[in-house]
């Protein structure tokens, strides 16, 4: 059991968790301290130096993000000396590349400039570098735009620590320092899976989305919670609605179990080419489909199935959540008076399923199938005649984090 910290915090008592960091007690207190380079669910290394404080017996200010909170520990967070230091280093990253708001995509939702208006900045002590920075846009769906980089590396951890791919890490040293992407390959030549976590972690403009360009801030639009259709992992989406379209679709947190996404969930839910069907079709005396209201098409249904009982097989896709298999297999079963009901692979999830049972154990079967978050737990990890990587890419990026952070085996049959 965690013991709890007493510590003084801008001259009021407040309390803590041991293995917390100043930046974590500070905010489960509701003192708000400014960064950049934090990002909850990824590791700490104290790039921005936004979060600056001043503690009792330390010689310069400290960042809060890594200094880990002690039982005692007397902290001033919001002294007129540590606001001139984070306006001064808010300047600086300004100077250090070409920061356009007014042409940027993140603009109004841009973690950078709401600190410049909350710091009201309206201009710069200092001359502006200007660099020369190259944009790679060779990727399908996301574009690195150096010009608007703060290098917080928040990128750089997500692609290590939540999608432990290791695409992305820092090219060429001082000023010249650049988020690249495996041996500075071009985003779309390199090892990147486009799953997208560096888009969401990105606090600046820097890390964008092809799909979603000028599409609205974030303010601006609905943002609703739903589950991702197109596999059965079931990752947690949090969808951005505005005007009845669907302009962005992110993770719903880059924590946990929940954290990763992948290319299928992120970008092509946005971008599905099939062809349509925007209204209710019926087929007229003649065989031709034509538009018409929702009750009538479902009057229409009813009507021929009713008279097809016992007569009809039902198929449904497996992607469907288990609730509506669940109907489905209802609606055949009791209105229908058929047996006859499948999903169209259902042949190999019967398979998996006899095999689970028959498997481990002693040969007494599983009574219980494991949850996902076991694949991080596991120190062995068997994979037959199946490829994650492409049907379930969440679970391969689980794999890879068991692999490389866990020092998990993995033997493919």
């Amino acid at each position: 059991m965690m013991k709890e910290l007493a510590l003084t915090i801008n001259d009021k008592p407040v309390k803590g968790m041991e293995g917390s960091t100043v930046l974590e007690v500070c905010r489960a207190n509701g003192i708000d301290i400014p960064t950049l380079c934090h990002l909850d669910g990824l590791s700490d290394v104290g790039a921005c130096r936004m979060c600056v404080v001043e503690i009792q017996g330390e010689r310069r200010p400290v960042p809060a993000c890594t200094y880990p909170a002690r039982d005692g520990l007397v902290i001033q967070t919001h002294t007129p000396e540590i606001e001139r230091y984070r306006r001064l280093i808010l300047e600086l990253i300004f100077t250090e590349r070409n920061h356009y708001c007014m042409f940027c995509e993140k603009s109004g939702d841009c973690e950078l400039q709401k600190l410049a208006y909350r710091y009201q900045m309206d201009s710069v002590r200092y001359p502006y570098a200007f660099p020369t920075m190259r944009t790679d846009a060779v990727s399908d769906f996301i574009v690195i735009d150096h010009n608007r980089c703060i290098l917080c590396g928040r990128c750089v951890r997500t692609c290590a620590e939540v999608e432990a791919n290791f695409t992305l890490d820092f090219g060429k040293r001082g000023w010249k320092t650049v988020v690249s992407a495996d041996l500075n390959d071009p985003l779309g030549k390199s090892s990147c899976v486009s799953c997208g976590a560096c888009v969401q972690a990105c606090p600046t403009g820097a890390i964008f989305s092809k799909l979603n360009l000028y599409t609205g801030k974030s303010s601006e639009c609905e943002h609703i919670g739903a589950v991702c259709p197109v596999c059965g992992v079931g990752c947690e989406l949090k969808v951005a609605v505005k005007d009845n379209n669907l302009v962005k679709i992110e993770s719903a947190s880059l924590q946990g179990i929940s954290g990763p996404l992948c290319k299928k969930g992120r970008f092509d839910l946005l971008r599905s080419e099939r062809a349509r069907i925007v209204s209710p079709l019926v087929r007229d005396g003649r065989g031709k489909l034509k538009p018409c209201t929702l009750d009538e098409a479902i009057n229409a249904a009813a009507g021929k199935l009713g008279q097809l009982k016992k007569s009809v097989a039902g198929i449904a896709s497996a992607r469907y959540p288990n609730e509506t298999l669940w109907l489905f297999r209802r609606f055949l079963n009791e209105a229908l008076e058929s047996d006859w009901v499948d999903t169209l692979n259902g042949r190999y999830f019967r398979a998996v399923s006899l095999g689970i049972k028959q498997w481990s154990n002693n040969g007494k079967g599983l009574e219980i199938e494991s949850p996902m978050e076991e694949i991080l737990r596991a120190d062995c990890i068997l994979v037959v005649e199946a490829d994650p990587e492409k049907t379930h890419p969440v679970v391969g990026s689980l794999i890879r984090r068991a692999v490389r952070h866990g020092g998990a085996k993995l033997i493919v049959i």
